[in-house]
């Protein structure tokens, strides 16, 4: 990456985006073994110095590296291949080479792509924002002309069943039907380490909504306006709410 300043690696998580220190502490012996210097990740992995920033996009690959040496030199792990070693007695390995299970032998293929921001421009929450966009495209499909009904009234040229704002900082954990009723949850998460004010707009007014936590089990009323909701997430928390449309 040639971001020889860059202190920290920055990758996303469930829920969260981590900054994770590039050199590691000094220690003369250790216990058993060093720290490992790679890391997990999901969706994509950062380095930035206060100029530039690249970021590594994938849907493929969930462990990565980035090297302590003036190149900073960005690794992901590709494949985890090894040769089947099994401890059948105390403190020894059998070693059996011909079990090629684990060696992983077969073609593959790899989607990636390469992000480059400034980071004064362009903070965290944008960068996982135009991830999600490159590894969820937009799919199209065929159908066929529907009739207009009382029961299905004829749809819009343009339609969309919810839209968050501000859409860098707040982000789609989970949209499921509740576990025990036919409400709507929607969790969210703000990755970003400030308090946000969000806002859900739906294509239907609101009947009524709740702050509940991750067992659906209902903590505050909340008031929405029409089609709209408005609350607020701490920074580096999970929201779920519980909503109930209503007919008309």
């Amino acid at each position: 990456t040639a971001l020889s300043s860059a202190k920290v690696s920055i990758s996303a998580s469930p829920y969260d985006i981590v900054t994770r220190p590039v050199e590691q502490k000094e220690i003369k012996k250790w216990v058993i073994y060093p720290p490992f210097p790679t890391h997990p990740c999901i969706d994509f992995v950062s380095a930035q110095d206060n100029k530039s920033g690249i970021a590594l996009f994938s849907d493929d690959l969930f462990e990565y590296e980035l090297t302590s040496d003036k190149s900073r030199t960005l690794a992901m792990t590709l494949i985890r291949a090894f040769e089947l070693k099994l401890p059948t007695v105390s403190y020894r390995w059998e070693v059996r080479p011909d079990q090629i299970g684990s060696q992983c032998l077969r073609r593959y293929e790899f989607r990636y792509a390469l992000h480059f921001y400034r980071p004064s421009q362009e903070h965290l929450g944008t960068v996982m924002k135009t991830c999600r966009s490159y590894l969820t495209p937009l799919r199209t499909v065929q159908c066929g002309p529907r009739e207009a009904s009382l029961g299905n009234p004829e749809l819009p040229e343009s339609f969309s069943f919810f839209e968050i704002k501000p859409a860098d900082r707040v982000f789609i954990g989970a949209v499921k039907k509740a576990d025990s009723s036919n409400h709507l949850i929607v969790r969210l998460f703000n990755p970003t380490d400030k308090k946000v004010k969000a806002q859900l707009k739906f294509y239907r007014p609101i009947a009524s909504a709740w702050l509940t936590n991750l067992e659906e089990k209902n903590l505050a009323s909340l008031t929405p306006r029409g089609k709209n909701l408005n609350f607020s997430i701490a920074p580096k928390k999970i929201v779920t709410l519980k909503l109930k449309f209503s007919r008309t």
